[in-house]
């Protein structure tokens, strides 16, 4: 009797580890499936995306986007400011009131 109960566990476990081992085997062909579906981009930069890499790189980026800028254009100038002190003073009014009293 002990000779036969050490076969059915053998078998037992036998008969798990294949079912683990062709588990496995479709999880990783349903794996492979999905990744051969996308399709790879080509991450290769062309000459002109290269030249602005170049250009970021060694310039400074302020630079960069400011050239050809004259400095009148980039200054506020009075209806901005006032423009901007309104919206501040508009900002300072509704954080210093009350949340109800906004309703």
């Amino acid at each position: 009797m002990g000779d036969s109960a050490l076969i059915g566990v053998s078998v037992g476990l036998g008969g798990l580890c294949a079912l683990l081992v062709v588990l496995k085997l479709l999880r990783y062909i349903r794996q492979r499936r999905r990744e051969y579906a996308y399709q790879r981009v080509d991450h290769m930069l062309d000459s002109e995306e290269m030249t602005f890499k170049a250009q970021l790189e060694h310039d400074d980026i302020d630079a960069l986007f400011m050239e050809g800028a004259d400095s009148a254009d980039l200054a506020f100038d009075d209806a901005d400011l006032a423009d901007i002190e309104m919206l501040d003073n508009y900002r300072k009014t509704l954080q210093s009131s009350d949340p109800d009293d906004i309703a």
